[in-house]
């Protein structure tokens, strides 16, 4: 195992910290560091910190790859769920330069990025190649399955066969959360097929409520129009779902990093969106004012306005509807209560919770459709 590091060039490769040359050093380690290891003791966190760092890849990505596959495809190595969320999280890494452009002013910045943007498709590429591997992981009966299911589907190119795979593994899933898993990936996969599309409505039919909500999770990255109107009930059904990013903890990778509530917000009409908000505003004024809800509930019914480019929002701007969500999460601050953890000013809100009292306790006028908020 491991034979053919020493033919890479790893000193005049680069990483996040400069010369990899570390690198190889780090993958021998994986073959027997324990899951369990963490921080600075941990060669995976090291390679985490390293070839991928924080969403980013490096020259020297691509050419560590290959052992990191071979590591995962090994059953005597350790930790290979941790060596398939470093793979999956290199499938999808981005460039340096292309995440912080705003902040860099350098001459030659077009040249770097178009640099760094190779790696990333080379990095990409370097995982793709393992398809092979990755479904024959598949087949093992722990959850190295489910954690290789993961990396095929982030491998567009492979999608058909992958995604092939997935199906065959829902409908040989008894185990409620795992099969819930693996309808999430259909949906992360991108997989428009009616073979993949009538497996979710079947999960939307059923009386499994996380399968429900998996299906409704893949529905809105699938965004098939029109949506069924099952997916579009079991989408407000999510958003109202406080503990959705919870109830799939337990699967063999990051799954809250892929539930993304602003998806499913997006795939529903006008009036769904509305229902969704009163469900919130609902759930505020009998006590539950979440951080969660309160976050929904502003994503649904207050536009962002540039920051502090605007004046805060009056009682005449505000529509019945924002009226009573207003009245709400004003109420449910009265008593010193945090009930959200980020920036109303952002939706043109009040910072205070004198300020949010103040608004509170106006009526101003009912808009009209010619005068909308």
């Amino acid at each position: 195992m491991l034979d053919h590091l020493g033919d890479i060039p790893w000193n005049r490769l680069t990483h996040a910290y400069g010369p990899a040359g570390d690198v190889p050093d780090l993958l021998r380690r994986l073959r027997t560091a324990p899951p369990e290891m963490t921080g600075e003791q941990s060669p995976l966190w090291h390679l985490f910190g390293n070839i991928w760092h924080q969403g980013t890849v490096y020259e020297a990505t691509a050419y560590a790859v290959p052992f990191l596959i071979e590591l995962a495809a090994c059953p005597v190595v350790s930790d290979r769920l941790g060596i398939l969320g470093l793979l999956a999280a290199i499938a999808t890494g981005s460039s340096y330069r292309d995440v912080h452009e705003s902040l860099l002013n350098e001459p030659d910045f077009a040249e770097r990025k178009a640099v760094e943007l190779n790696w990333v498709e080379q990095a990409h590429a370097a995982v793709a190649s393992g398809v092979a591997a990755f479904l024959a992981m598949t087949r093992e009966e722990t959850d190295v399955r489910l954690a290789a299911a993961h990396v095929l589907a982030l491998l567009p190119e492979h999608r058909e066969v992958a995604c092939a795979r997935l199906r065959s593994m829902v409908n040989a899933e008894t185990e409620s959360l795992r099969r819930a898993g693996l309808l999430l990936l259909l949906g992360l996969a991108g997989d428009r097929s009616e073979a993949t599309l009538s497996l979710l409505i079947g999960a939307l039919s059923g009386d499994d409520l996380l399968q429900r909500r998996a299906a409704a999770v893949a529905f809105a990255y699938l965004k098939p129009d029109p949506l069924p109107n099952l997916a579009c009930a079991a989408i407000l059904d999510a958003i109202a779902a406080d503990d959705l990013e919870k109830s799939f903890s337990g699967l063999p990778w990051d799954v809250v990093a892929e539930v993304d509530r602003e998806k499913l917000e997006t795939c529903l009409d006008a009036a769904s969106r509305e229902e969704a908000a009163m469900t919130g505003i609902a759930a505020i004024e009998s006590g539950n004012a979440t951080h969660q809800i309160v976050s929904t509930v502003l994503r649904l019914i207050f536009p962002l306005r540039p920051p502090r480019d605007e004046p805060p929002l009056t009682d005449l701007d505000l529509s019945p509807l924002q009226q009573r969500a207003v009245r709400a999460m004003a109420s449910a601050m009265e008593d010193g209560q945090r009930i959200f953890y980020g920036s109303f000013w952002l939706w043109g809100l009040p910072e205070t919770v004198q300020d949010w009292r103040a608004l509170a306790s106006k009526d101003g006028p009912a808009r009209t459709d010619s005068n909308p908020p």
